[in-house]
């Protein structure tokens, strides 16, 4: 306990400095590090021979040396900023110790100086260390960003097919990590005194050899205290905005009205967490530090102690500390002036956009039918999804045994049919037999298995607009020829669009008829894909889809269409975005949404600044 108070007693002593330094640092590690990473993950594209990162690409891009070179020199790059943060906060720590006031300027020079050390050949284990300690330096940070994670499907499946793999490496880093916080002084050592990365952890080992489990057990405690913290103050406050908002908004509008405070409080916590907890944990450690390193018998150690307080105190001589400090708060305030300029600079240009309206011109999707209301793929999903006015109707397409087109999401029967076999293997005559309906609800008992002609016969009737998605198998024969034949037939080129994962798919859609709409179904969204010279838009999962993507887009003249979107929030936003088509389960719904979406002017302009900011 005593050691939390001293820490705490260090941080209070230059508290406004370190704050003010953690702001800093944060503000130009992303003004710089985004740049970088983004330049080197580019690069690492272009030198495995690909013009962009997708789907179908991604096994090619992971079998290449060369993105690994560039994945480790971005590790590297992180780890210095991280290196420079925590080297800042050692020295603001040193400062407090002596009772001298400091500056964030000085703070991160001085993180500066002692990170650039590592350039040295000696002192390179520094990086490595940096990385080990991460999780009990950064921790706040770091599970802030993993809480809002989704991965896509191809790192899911990844993950799966390298279960073991991964687990072992988790296991080894984490073993790496506990040897690590047993000689988490190393860092003192290598930036108050100046030794190289061995001699460090050497010292650390001796120092800590009769306190390294109670020092242990003390960062493993503050950080789950801060994490858990954290959490439960995003809670707390968000049930707080909700109980004062509902008293002041009605019904209708107060789930996104609520969701879009409870973001605001929840980004304003873990950015307020993620400033001060790696002081916190730092002034903890250097507390610990400085209580136990007292006894340190080590000659060298001594000597160096010595004379860098001596030459502190000679520095000390003839310097005016307010006038110093004076000039390192205007340095601050004229970066900020200087930040803020460069911004309005871009708003005035139209690099940076602050819309305030909604754009409703976004069309609703029906996902495989109203297939929320109905058997999915089904003739009757399609029906009410024309009823229920969607715009597009959304179909999956294989293909029998004996070359007919059916509606049909799965290549096993098994899930919508309770039969288990492959639709490949079979003849349309079997596949006609079965009942998706049942299983889906009595009232639809007897449903039928719909083929393509029979879809674009009912379309061509009732003004359908089809999404047409194809699900090519190695052993299908003539598929897609196929389906372009039956678009052809019915002359259905200008009411649907073809959708697909596989662009070599899509590119022989366009080669067999041009005037056919082509949509490229991305499951992961990185590099210069919008350029693709076959197709005509992207379909993107809703949580891949930002302001950017949607700019970046549109500025080739492409559609992006949605996947799949069912809750009022998520449509909200998405109209913020100006997203061209919304696939959804929930149409009818969707449609009431997007017709009421300007009800509300002040929650639409609320919407449009969280999305623009």
């Amino acid at each position: 306990m005593k050691n939390f108070k001293d820490g705490i007693a260090l941080l209070k002593f230059n508290l406004s400095s370190v704050i003010l330094f953690e702001v800093m640092h944060k503000i130009i590690s992303i003004a710089i590090l985004a740049p970088i990473v983004y330049s080197i993950l580019n690069f690492s594209i272009d030198i495995a021979g690909l013009n962009y990162l997708y789907s179908s690409t991604m096994m090619l891009y992971f079998t290449k040396p060369s993105t690994y070179a560039c994945f480790f020199v971005i590790v590297l790059v992180l780890a210095m900023f991280f290196l420079i943060n925590i080297c800042g906060i050692i020295c603001a720590m040193d400062y407090s110790k002596r009772g001298e006031k400091t500056n964030p300027v000085v703070l991160m020079l001085k993180g500066m100086f002692h990170a650039f050390r590592v350039i040295s050949p000696k002192n390179m284990g520094i990086i490595f260390y940096v990385l080990a300690v991460l999780p009990v330096t950064f921790s706040v940070m770091i599970s802030g960003s993993l809480f809002g994670i989704q991965l896509p499907e191809f790192f899911r499946q990844f993950i799966k097919v390298n279960e073991r793999t991964i687990g072992i490496a988790l296991i080894i880093y984490v073993i790496i990590c506990v040897i690590t916080i047993f000689r988490i002084f190393a860092l003192n050592y290598y930036t108050l005194h100046g030794f190289t990365f061995k001699e460090s952890i050497g010292l650390s080992k001796k120092v800590m050899k009769h306190h390294a489990l109670g020092i242990f057990l003390g960062v493993i405690f503050l950080n789950i205290a801060l994490v858990g913290i954290m959490f439960l103050l995003e809670t707390v406050f968000a049930l707080a905005a909700k109980g004062v908002l509902s008293k002041f908004i009605s019904s209708k509008a107060l789930s996104f009205v609520v969701d879009i405070a409870a973001e605001i409080i929840f980004f304003a916590v873990y950015i307020t967490f993620s400033i001060i907890s790696t002081p916190l944990i730092y002034s903890y450690i250097c507390s610990c530090f400085y209580r136990f390193e007292e006894n340190c018998d080590n000659e060298e150690v001594l000597e160096r102690r010595a004379k860098r307080l001596k030459d502190i105190e000679e520095n000390k001589e003839g310097r005016d500390v307010s006038k110093r400090n004076a000039i390192a708060y205007g340095a601050i305030v004229v970066f900020g002036v200087l930040l803020n300029g460069l911004y309005i600079y871009l708003s005035m240009t139209n690099q940076v956009e602050l819309d305030i309206y909604y754009s409703t011109r976004a069309l609703v999707t029906a996902h495989r039918g109203d297939s929320k209301h109905a058997p999915e793929n089904t003739m009757a999903a399609i029906r009410l999804a024309v009823e229920n006015q969607a715009d597009i109707v959304e179909i999956d397409i294989r293909q029998t045994k004996d070359g007919v087109l059916v509606l049909m999401h799965d290549e096993s029967l098994f899930r919508t049919t309770g039969v288990d076999k492959l639709v490949g293997d079979v003849y349309y005559g079997y596949v006609a037999t079965l009942d998706p309906g049942s299983d889906f609800s009595e009232e639809y008992a007897g449903e039928r298995v719909p083929t393509l002609k029979e879809a674009l016969e009912y379309g061509k009737e009732n003004d359908v607009f089809y999404n047409i998605e194809l699900k090519p198998e190695d052993y299908y024969e003539g598929y897609v020829e196929n389906v372009v034949s039956l678009i052809d037939q019915y002359d259905y080129q200008d009411d649907c669009v073809v959708a697909s994962s596989d662009e070599d798919v899509l590119r022989k859609v366009k080669v067999l008829d041009p005037n056919i709409k082509t949509v490229c179904i991305l499951y992961v969204v990185y590099g210069n894909f919008q350029d693709m010279e076959f197709v005509d838009g992207y379909s993107v999962r809703h949580n891949f889809v930002n302001k950017d993507l949607v700019k970046k887009i549109h500025g080739f003249d492409k559609e992006i269409y949605v996947w799949t979107v069912n809750s009022e929030t998520k449509i909200k936003k998405l109209l913020l975005l100006d997203v061209d088509s919304i696939i959804t389960d929930i149409p009818y719904e969707a449609k009431e949404i997007i017709y009421s979406a300007n009800e509300s002017l002040f929650t639409d302009w609320l919407g449009r600044l969280i999305e623009g900011y």
